[in-house]
């Protein structure tokens, strides 16, 4: 051990130790644990060493001249000692006061198994470093797809959204448009309706019991005299004188152009007169 470099004077060793303080106990404690630790990595003590390496008890501690457990069990070869105490968290990288490593004695001491075995901790440790890279890669990766994904998904249902309102508004702007045209359909049909509509002519009748029995009257009863009126020169030529009319229109005329100044009794005689000459055409 004095040769490894663990001291043998170490402090705290005296009798009154259970009388320091609680910080200096504990400091104390640690400093024979990592003694045991030294001598059981040493020895090869399995057991001692499992039971402080779950205790954290004096995995990477060093001595005055800077050596760890974990060169001590190197320089040795225990190689289980070794195994047990890398499993644990011991450091590769730690140097003593000259500078030395774990592989550095182990090619001091010509352990040849000793390198073996740190050399392929290493390539473990690098391997599940790069393993845990890659997950975290990945999962970063998954990350930044379902971020995309999300972002494509959003950016979907806000077109869907323009198309929707874009839609709307088409179709109330195809609403108005079809309103108007069917607001100046039924004007223009208005209109013509009102260019195309026949003008019709009413008259009113005072004495319509006459009327009535002088139309059911029939030629043979129409006397001379009525005739002799019709065929007066003066109607004749009032009557030439008007406008050519149809046969519909030619009665109110005659009635109300014509013969408007005469008296009841000369305008009934008249009528008659002239409703006899139209049904004998």
């Amino acid at each position: 051990m004095f040769e490894l470099g663990v001291l043998p004077d170490v402090p705290f060793s005296s009798a009154i130790a259970d009388r320091l303080s609680p910080s200096d106990k504990q400091a104390y404690i640690l400093e024979r644990g990592s003694v045991a630790m030294f001598t059981a990595a040493h020895r090869e003590r399995l057991n001692i060493v499992r039971h402080l390496c779950e205790r954290n008890i004096g995995i990477n501690y060093q001595t005055a001249a800077g050596r760890t457990p974990l060169m001590v069990a190197t320089a040795r070869g225990s190689l289980r000692v070794m195994e047990l105490l890398l499993h644990h968290g011991a450091r590769l990288d730690i140097r003593d006061a000259f500078g030395q490593t774990a592989e550095s004695f182990s090619v001091i001491f010509n352990q040849k198994q000793s390198r073996r075995t740190i050399i392929q901790f290493n390539w473990k440790r690098r391997n599940e470093k790069s393993m845990i890279r890659e997950r975290e890669s990945k999962l970063a990766m998954s990350r930044q797809i379902s971020k995309n994904d999300q972002a494509i998904e959003e950016a979907n249902h806000q077109r869907q959204e323009r198309l929707a309102c874009l839609a709307e508004q088409r179709r109330k702007r195809q609403e108005q448009i079809a309103s108007q045209q069917l607001r100046l359909r039924k004007r223009k049909n208005s209109q013509t309706q009102k260019i195309q509509r026949p003008s019709t002519v009413r008259f009113e009748d005072d004495d319509n019991e006459n009327d009535s029995d002088n139309y059911e009257r029939s030629p043979e009863h129409i006397s001379m005299t009525d005739l002799s009126l019709v065929q007066a020169p003066s109607s004749i030529s009032a009557i030439n004188q008007q406008p050519a009319l149809p046969a519909q229109k030619l009665f109110a005329h005659q009635f109300y152009d014509v013969y408007a100044g005469m008296t009841d009794d000369e305008w009934i005689k008249v009528r008659n007169a002239f409703v006899a000459q139209y049904f004998s055409e």
